[in-house]
């Protein structure tokens, strides 16, 4: 999977369910090549009770949750944000099973990405943002030269339009719930680099970020 050549990413279609349940399971995956398989999850919950990713695997083998980010408070619609990684030879990656920890989650979504080609399966930065009802959530995140990024933001109410600034997103709009989701490859290297998923309406959202080389 370690290579000289520049990296290159594969995104896989998003997968949902709007059951409220603590365990999804998804539909695996075909990597073109070896590759590191992240997984973005996002998922909306209710304000009674903190919701985290518990864990994810992918073919029954664990995937190390990157970073997650939980926005949560008792009085407003919550939401939480991550990433897992998996390392995976070419062909079928089995099924992806998103496991929520503290209760039932409202709803999930998955989308994977494949990192191709990387000099490591380490993320080189990793980091997340949560945003005050009312607010856009905004956070930074180190590029290095050559490198991708990968982006996970939820926002769990329909009245707004998420706007993305920092990354190339696509919003998806899912049983009740915004999801916005980026990847991008960056030739130079940013240190610090502002990731803003923007929205006004009183719930609290979430991001999750990382990028690799």
């Amino acid at each position: 999977m370690i290579g000289a050549r520049l990296p290159s990413a594969e995104d896989f279609a998003q997968q949902s369910d709007a059951a409220s349940t603590s365990g999804y399971t998804f539909s695996g995956v075909t990597l073109s090549k070896a590759g590191l398989l992240v997984v973005r999850a996002m998922f909306g919950h209710s304000f009674n009770a903190t919701r985290t990713i518990g864990s994810v695997t992918v073919g029954g083998s664990p995937a190390p949750i990157t970073w997650q980010e939980v926005a949560w408070t008792s009085l407003f619609a919550s939401s939480t944000s991550g990433l897992a990684q998996i390392e995976l030879p070419a062909g079928a990656s089995g099924n992806i099973v998103v496991n929520i920890s503290g209760g039932n989650a409202n709803n999930c979504v998955m989308q994977p990405v494949a990192l191709y080609d990387l000099r490591s399966p380490n993320a080189h930065d990793a980091n997340g943002g949560t945003a005050i009802p009312g607010t856009s959530v905004s956070m930074t995140l180190d590029i290095p030269a050559s490198g991708i990024q990968v982006v996970a933001a939820c926002s769990p109410t329909l009245s707004e339009t998420l706007t993305p600034t920092g990354f190339t997103g696509v919003q998806t709009t899912f049983d009740s719930t915004q999801f916005h989701v980026g990847l991008d490859t960056l030739m130079a290297a940013e240190t610090g680099r502002t990731l803003i998923s923007a929205g006004s309406a009183n719930v609290r959202r979430s991001m999750s970020a990382a990028s690799w080389r």
